[in-house]
Parts: C-alpha cells; structure tokens; sequence
C-alpha cells in the first residue's frame, strides 16, 4: 500500500513525555543548536512528520531556517530552504496567528498553497513560538504523504511546544547574553594597564588575574595558585592579608605595599565580593604609583618654591610700592602748586623716574602672573583709535625729540570698534613702539594695521616698523626669552629688564594669537602682532575720561572717613588728595588703633592700608566683620584696601577677609575718587 493510501492511526506521541523530554534536553546542552537539532527530531519522530523547519525572530530579524528531515522519507531533489521562499508563512507568524492544514491541495488559494504544494507538502502544521506576547520564533511540522487529519490534541500538543521552545529560546539568548558580558568584563579587566587579581578568601586560590599581574608584580617560578606563594613568595598568608578587615565591613579597604624584588610602591584596593555560589571573595585592583609619588614630590617642592617666589614679589612689591605712592603722590601735589619753571623741569623728572620703576616692578609682576597662569583677559567693547591715540600720544614727545617720522596707517577693512582687552592691547602696542623709538636714531617708524581673512581665521596684523639698528640673527631666537636683551651694551645705554617682549609675546598668546620679529643688523626691524579680529558685540563703545586735576565730588564734605596707614608721607599724600576731592579724614597707625575707632565712631568708609604695625589690615577687617552690626538696610561698613600687593592670590586674600574693594599703590587721584564715588554712592 502507498504512503498516501495508508489509514491514519493517530498520534502515538505522548505530550507529556515529549514536554519533558524537550525541556530535560534544553538541562543537557550548553549551546542551543545541539538542542535544537534533538528537539526538532524528537517533535518530528513523535509526529510523525518527513520535515520540521524551525526559524528563529532575534532583533527584529528572522534567521536562517534549521531543518530537520524524516531518514524514513527524505525529500531527496529538493532545494535548500531560504528565508526568501517561506516569506508567505513568516507573515503568519508575524500576526500572531497559526496554520493547520489536513490536506494542502483544499487550501484556499494564496502564497502559502503554492509553497506546500511547490514543495510537495500534504500537510502541516505551523505555529508561532511565542511566551508572554513576544515572538521567538516559528516552527513548521510538515509531512509529504497524506495518514490523516491533524487532531486537536496535535494542535494543542505544537502550541505547547512553542511555548515550551520560546522559554528555552530565552534561556539559551539570556545565557549566551551572560557569556559576553563576561568576555567583555574579562577583556575589560585584562586590557587595564594595573594589575587585577580575584582570589579565594577562604583557600587563598587565585581565580582570576589580568595579564598586568604577570608583569607588574612579583610571581615565584612555580607559578603557584596561592596568591601569598605567587605574589608575596611566601609560605604562609601573609600578616597583612585584608580579607579579615574587608569581610567585617563590607567596604573598599585602600594600603599601600612596597615590592621589595623591582623597588616599586602600589597603592592596593581590596573588596569582598560575591562570586559564585554567592562564595565572598577579594577584588584586589593595585596601581603603580612610584612615579606619581616622585611627580607629587617634585609638585610639593615646585609649590613651596612658587609660594616663597610669591611671599618675594608680594614683599618687594610692598616695600617698593608704598614708598612710590609717597614720591609719585607728592610730585603730583607739588606740580598742582604753581612751581617755578626750574622746579616744575626737576619734578616732571622725577616722575617721570619713579613711573619708570614702577613700570620695571609692573613688567615683573606680569611674568610673573603669566608663569603662574593667573593674569586674565577682560574683555570689552573698545574702539580701536583710543588705542591708537593712547599709544601716540604717550610716545609723542620722545619722537618729536629725536626728530622721528611717524607713520600710522589702516586698513579699509579693518573694523573701528573692536571687542577684546584693549588694556593689554595697548601694553603690546606700546611696549613694541618704545622699542622702535628707543632703538631708532634717525629716520622713521611705522604702525600699519590691516584685516587678514583666509579661511575660518579672521586676523588683525599689526607691523610696527622701524628704521634702527636692526637686531642679528643671533640673538633673534632669544628675544623673547625673559630677561634677554641682545648685548650688555645695550643695557647700560638703554635700559630697561629685558622683560617687556616676553610679556608681549605671552599676552599676545593668551589673545589667541602670536608674535614674531623680522630683522637685520643694521636695517632696522619690523615687529609683527597677530590677534584674532573680533567686531565689537554692539555700536556703544565707552569712551576713556582722563582728567588733570579731578572735581570735588558733590556731599563730601557730609562723609566721615578713617585712613588706616602707617607711612607718614603716604598718609599726607592721602589727606591732600581727599581735601582736593572735598572730604576731611581721621587717621589711624596701626589696624589696633583703626579697630578701636571703628567701632567708636561709625564712618561712612575705611581706607585700610593691608601691611601695617601692631595689627595688620586683614585682622582688623576680620574683627570688624565680627564686631559691626549692619545698619538697618543690611549694608555694612566698607572697607578699601590700601595695597601694594596686586597678585590674584593677594586680592583674593583680601576679598575673602572681609574687605570690599582695593586700590593698588601706588594710585592716582582719579582711581581714589572714582572709588569713594563708587562706595559713597556720590558723584
């Protein structure tokens, strides 16, 4: 009798056995396509089936069939099954739904008929393998020969299959899932550069360590699997061990150990863990920190080093400073008292020398700022003639002495308002225009300003051009080094420190731009600066006051003011300078004494001289923060710092004692009355 004429005599397959059978299997085989070739041939056994296709749904993606065939009933001729050609049954799977065909040639016709008959099918079943309304899958039971109609327990038997699938699918996906994650944390832990170690607390065996424990630590030559025998060359644990201390708190425990075979110092963090089983074992991650405590050694003497060069330039400024506030101060004075010709000739010298100094002592607390990475850029709106005229103007009369010409030349295209630290801009410009002049004994000099543009740069290049004695090749590669100057000579004949180029160099690097020279001995030099060309961020440009003798401000004579100073001459310097502007004042020696009065009289504003006998600036501050109640609008007394110490590190001592605002000796009456202005709320 032939396969299609044999009478069907219904499943012999027990549900029961075969679920456990399928799910034993799932227990038995670590990897999922041995199961799945065992599941597959036990369904297709118990079923009776010539052929079960099974696809899997991973990612959005359906994979490629996995086939199992009948030895009873092979479909010898067949082609191999693609995704391609079971399209038609994969939509089925897709909606969720299931086919349960008795005989395909009744099928309606559809792409799934074509397929079964195509592929000679007689009948089949295809169910989704789903758990929990996520798709896993599907499979298909097929049979090329026609025993019977599929019976509802069949039916029921394949859907409990494909739960039973879907469940061991996602065993199999979460397990292969955990064997990456620990691929990856194996790679992870043995590409780190220190060494890590996980050991046994109980046996001291080592369980794993990365490939930085070979190289780094110490490690007998048995290659033992006792960490003290391994690392330590020991005998017995070592009297060190940190498990006992790790174990007790549950926390990180952080020692340091010195290997005595390569010299070299580890700082070792230890962490119990758990591990399998739930077993505590001890995370070890060491680093190699020789060369970190050497650098740290080295910053501790560059920092104690820099703090002394800090306290230096902070004292010397201070003992410089305070006795030039006295002869600037003074010279300023005399000069507005109708001196003689002969007198007002020997004062202007004189200040003209001690502006000199105090250019020196301001030229080497900038390097000094730069170095320590503490001078900063204030930027603004500024047009760009004020700059131009500043420099003019105040190198005017050396030029017009020495019979110079002056060329000064821009560019259309360059913008007249510009947005950037003007201030700094002009301490450049100035510097490199005093050297053309000083340098220059005849003929002229030139500033040329124009707009560079290529690209995503946009540049403004400033040539400073002279007709002097150039400098030689020589020495070009050392200008801008601090303290350089290109022969003795030059020094004795034109003076100066050698500072003013590296200054403008550094400045000119903080502008987000450079500076370079161009020279030959004997032809003169040109100087060029390049800064990045910001427009200015709107058309208001705050134009620069400068006054000879400033006014009275209006209700001065209503404030009642206490000076702090312990230097005579800078105290009547101060009080000449106050009558000027309309105020009366009471002075104190010492910061004891300006204490006292505070807190006996109740000033409108305190000028507090910062270095003084008995008690300096900072403490009386301090105690008058501690003492003065705040008037009833909660403003308190302010307090301005008379200082010659203009360091950022010496202002922010300042602000964080308790004081208000500062002046830097040595001042002028301008910044003395736009202060009291200021804090008097005056005008």
């Amino acid at each position: 009798m032939s396969d299609t004429h044999q009478p069907y005599q219904g499943n012999l397959a027990n549900p029961l056995v075969l679920a456990l059978e399928i799910s034993s299997s799932a227990l038995l085989h670590v990897s999922k396509e041995p199961f799945l070739r065992a599941a597959m041939a036990s369904i297709g056994e118990s079923l009776h089936c010539d052929t079960v296709s099974l696809v899997e749904f991973d990612d959005e993606q359906w994979a490629a069939p996995v086939v199992w065939r009948s030895s009873m009933h092979p479909d010898a001729g067949m082609s191999a099954v693609s995704l391609h050609d079971i399209a038609p049954v994969l939509s089925v799977f897709e909606e969720g739904s299931s086919l349960c065909v008795a005989d395909t040639a009744t099928m309606p016709e559809g792409p799934q008929k074509d397929l079964f008959l195509f592929r000679g099918i007689k009948s089949a079943i295809c169910v989704p393998i789903a758990h929990d309304g996520q798709l896993f899958g599907g499979i298909c039971l097929l049979r090329r020969r026609y025993i019977g109609k599929w019976t509802i327990e069949d039916s029921s038997l394949c859907h409990l299959l494909g739960n039973i699938l879907a469940i061991t699918l996602t065993h199999f996906r979460l397990y292969g899932q955990l064997q990456r994650k620990h691929r990856q944390l194996h790679d992870i832990l043995g590409a780190f550069s220190d060494p890590v170690c996980i050991v046994d607390m109980e046996t001291y065996k080592i369980l794993f360590v990365n490939n930085s424990v070979e190289t780094c630590l110490h490690k007998d030559d048995s290659l033992s699997n006792i960490c003290y025998k391994r690392f330590m060359g020991r005998d017995a644990p070592c009297p060190f061990c940190t498990n006992a201390i790790i174990a007790a708190s549950g926390e990180p425990y952080h020692w340091t150990y010195e290997n005595k075979t390569n010299r070299r110092t580890y700082t070792i963090v230890d962490k119990a863990i758990k591990w399998d089983n739930d077993k505590m074992v001890r995370l070890s991650i060491a680093r190699d920190v020789t060369d970190l405590l050497q650098t740290q050694h080295e910053k501790q003497n560059a920092l104690v080093a820099s703090q002394a060069k800090s306290e230096f330039l902070a004292h010397m400024s201070h003992e410089i400073r305070t006795p030039m506030n006295g002869i600037i101060g003074l010279t300023h004075l005399a000069l507005q008292s109708n001196p003689s010709d002969d007198q007002k000739n020997y004062l202007q010298k004189i200040r003209s020398s001690a502006t000199n100094l105090l250019a020196i002592i301001n030229d080497i607390l900038d390097l000094s700022k730069i170095e320590a990475n503490k001078m900063l850029l204030e930027n603004t709106n500024y047009p760009l003639e004020d700059v131009l005229e500043f420099v003019h103007t105040s190198l005017r009369f050396p030029i017009e002495q020495k019979g110079l010409e002056y060329i000064c030349r821009v560019g259309d295209e360059v913008p007249l308002k510009l947005w950037g630290d003007s201030l700094r801009l002009k301490q450049v410009l100035l510097n490199l225009m005093s050297n053309a002049v000083k340098f220059t004994a005849e003929g002229r000099i030139s500033l040329c300003i124009d707009r560079e543009t290529a690209g995503d740069t946009d540049n403004l290049h400033f040539r400073i051009t002279d007709t002097g004695m150039g400098i030689s090749r020589e020495y070009q590669q050392f200008l801008f080094d601090p303290y350089t100057q290109a022969n003795a000579s030059i020094s004795r004949r034109f003076g100066g420190t050698g500072l003013g180029l590296s200054i403008c160099k550094r400045i000119a690097e903080l502008m987000h731009g450079s500076l370079w020279c161009e020279s030959e001995l004997g032809k003169g030099s040109t100087f060029h600066l390049s800064i990045p060309c910001t427009p200015a961020r709107n058309v208001y440009c705050p134009p620069e006051h400068t006054t000879s003798i400033p006014m009275p401000l209006d209700g001065a004579g209503e404030c009642s003011i206490l000076v702090a100073e312990d230097n005579e001459i800078n105290v009547e310097v101060l009080r000449a300078m106050l009558r000027q502007l309309g105020f009366e004042c009471d002075v104190a020696s010492n910061g004891k004494e300006a204490l006292r009065m505070a807190t006996e009289t109740p000033y409108d504003i305190v000028l507090m001289d910062v270095n003084m006998p008995v008690m300096d600036g900072l403490t009386a501050t301090r105690e008058l923060r501690r003492t003065l109640p705040q008037d009833k609008n909660k403003k308190s007394l302010p307090i301005i710092a008379l200082t010659a110490a203009t360091m950022p590190d010496n202002i922010a001592e300042i602000i964080n004692a308790g004081m208000n605002d500062h002046i830097a000796k040595p001042f002028s009456q301008d910044i003395l009355r736009k202060k009291l202005a200021e804090w008097l709320n005056l005008h």
